[in-house]
């Protein structure tokens, strides 16, 4: 894949990834609590977009950087160029969530899409000219860290709540964060497999973003009710159980997502039908398994949940599988 015809597909796949670390980071003033007082707005400002970027470095940069590297196609100037792009532009989009306007989102979506177009149809030092403008001019402005916004429950989610019997389909309606995140994870993977798939690169790589959806970042992990009522007392087997019930669609579907854009692009095998019914099925009994073994009812905070390096194995795990499985039938053969 030629590195110049990314920039803008690229762009705007951040959109998505960045309204996820938004619906996590901004949960119940998660952000607030971790940003220190008093120091001035400014200040705040400047670490939410450092801490923000760091997450986004960890959780696509650096695994952008790693597959680029070994498909991508180009000089090793336009490589940099395109790297040191998608440092910039992530701090863009972080930056524009926090001017003082409404509906400050879209602003920064439609910046960064105008961005993405000049670096890609005109020239990407142009692209990163206008980050660096975009992040000096955003910053004379008086800026403050976006807040949780709270309100009332609407009398549907109350209906749903006291008529449905069903601890995945109440709380996944219920708690706006975990199945948006969940949606906006998969729209992020999609929009990057369209882009790379498009330059025939390997796709199938890009499931494992369906298996970050563990069962101590999706819903299970952020709404009490839930865990609660699939936690059993006395029987974690059963608990972890009823959680791989609860999180096996969730693989299935971020896979079948996945699959569906690979389809269209006219790079869809049959044999991937089966293989992503395998992985999910493999995340699923990891996670089981964890949860059997060292089960997470005694942690001292969400945080401590947040930061345990046990959500990290089902995905490695089955990331080791998919790649194998690239190799041997996919395009990195």
């Amino acid at each position: 894949m030629e590195y110049n015809a990314l920039y803008l597909g690229l762009s705007l796949s951040a959109v998505f990834f960045v309204r996820t670390i938004q619906n996590g980071w901004l949960a119940e003033g998660r952000l607030e609590r971790l940003l220190l007082y008093p120091f001035s707005e400014k200040t705040l400002v400047a670490a939410y977009v450092l801490v923000a970027s760091g997450v986004f470095i960890l959780e696509v940069w650096i695994p952008l950087l790693a597959l680029l590297f070994m498909v991508g196609k180009g000089t090793a100037g336009a490589f940099a160029a395109l790297m040191l792009y998608l440092l910039l532009i992530d701090a863009v989009l972080f930056l524009t969530q926090t001017i003082p306007v409404r509906r400050a989102g879209y602003i920064g979506f439609g910046i960064v899409a105008a961005i993405g177009l000049a670096a890609q149809y005109v020239h990407p030092w142009l692209g990163i000219a206008l980050c660096v403008i975009a992040l000096v001019a955003l910053s004379l402005l008086p800026c403050r860290i976006p807040r949780l916004r709270t309100g009332k429950e609407s009398a549907v989610s109350r209906f749903v709540r006291t008529k449905v019997n069903n601890y995945f389909v109440v709380n996944g309606l219920l708690d706006t964060r975990a199945w948006s995140s969940f949606l906006l994870i998969n729209a992020f993977a999609a929009m990057v497999v369209y882009v790379i798939g498009k330059e025939d690169g390997p796709v199938r790589l890009f499931w494992i973003l369906a298996c970050v959806n563990t069962p101590l970042t999706s819903i299970l992990s952020r709404e009490d009710d839930t865990r609660n009522q699939i936690h059993l007392i006395g029987d974690e087997r059963g608990s972890a159980l009823r959680m791989g019930l609860a999180i096996f669609p969730i693989f299935v579907i971020g896979i079948a997502f996945l699959n569906t854009v690979a389809a269209w692009l006219g790079i869809f095998q049959p044999l991937d039908i089966a293989f992503g019914l395998f992985i999910a099925l493999l995340a699923t009994a990891i996670s089981v398994f964890l949860e059997i073994k060292f089960p997470l009812v005694n942690v001292k905070t969400e945080r401590d949940v947040f930061r345990h390096p046990r959500k990290y194995i089902a995905p490695v795990i089955a990331g080791a599988v998919i790649v194998a499985y690239e190799f041997t039938f996919g395009a990195m053969v």
